[in-house]
C-alpha cells in the first residue's frame, strides 16, 4: 500500500504532543504503534519505520516522536502569544537552566516571533528544525527528503527573535551563558 507518513502528518502529531504535554499532570506517557512497517507486506498504516530485504527509512512521524522524547525539560512553564499567526508551544525548564521551547507551525507562511526569556538571560540558541512541503514523505530512494536540521542563534538580554518557518516543527534549546 501507500506510504501516508507525511510532513503533514507529522506537523498534526506534533500539534497533538504539545497538548500531551501541556496536561502532563494527568497525561503519563505516550505510545506510537505500530511501529514497523514492511514495504508491501503491511496490514495498516501509518508505521513509524519503514522496511524491506534492501534497507529501511525513517519517517517524518518518527523525526517528531524523536524530537519531543529527546528534548524534555524538568518542569513546565507558560507560553503567552500575541500577534499574526498561531502556534502550538510548549516551554519546559532543566535543573540546569536550559530552556526547551517546542513551536509548531502548521500553516503556509513563516511566522516571526520575539520571544521574552525570564531572568533576562543570554546565551546560545540550538534550533532543531523539521521542515518541508506538507505532502513531502521519505522512502527508500529518499531517505532523509524530511529531515531534521540544525540551526544556531544567539539570545541577549532576555531576548530572542526568531522565525518559524512554515510547515514546521522545531525546537530551540536555549543554554545560559
Amino acid at each position: 500500500g501507500e506510504i501516508h507518513n507525511s510532513l503533514r502528518t507529522a506537523i498534526a502529531e506534533a500539534a497533538f504532543l504539545t497538548g500531551v504535554e501541556k496536561a502532563a499532570k494527568n497525561v503519563s506517557m505516550t505510545c506510537y504503534a505500530p511501529l514497523l512497517g514492511r514495504i508491501g507486506a503491511n496490514q495498516w498504516l501509518p508505521d513509524m519505520i519503514w522496511f524491506d530485504e534492501k534497507g529501511l527509512f525513517l519517517t517524518p512521524n518518527y523525526h517528531v516522536q524523536r524530537m519531543f522524547s529527546t528534548n524534555r525539560g524538568d518542569w513546565l512553564g507558560e507560553v503567552t502569544q500575541s500577534g499574526e499567526g498561531e502556534l502550538y508551544t510548549t516551554v519546559s525548564f532543566r535543573e540546569d537552566g536550559t530552556i526547551i521551547l517546542k513551536a509548531v507551525n502548521p500553516t503556509d507562511s513563516a511566522l516571526p516571533a520575539e520571544i521574552t526569556l525570564p531572568g533576562g538571560i543570554s546565551g546560545t540558541v540550538t534550533a532543531t528544525v523539521l521542515t518541508g512541503h506538507p505532502e513531502d514523505v521519505n522512502s527508500l530512494d529518499t531517505p532523509e527528503k524530511v529531515a531534521p536540521i540544525t540551526r544556531e542563534g544567539k539570545a541577549e538580554n532576555g531576548a530572542l527573535t526568531w522565525t518559524f518557518d512554515p510547515w514546521s516543527v522545531t525546537i530551540l534549546t536555549i543554554k545560559a551563558e
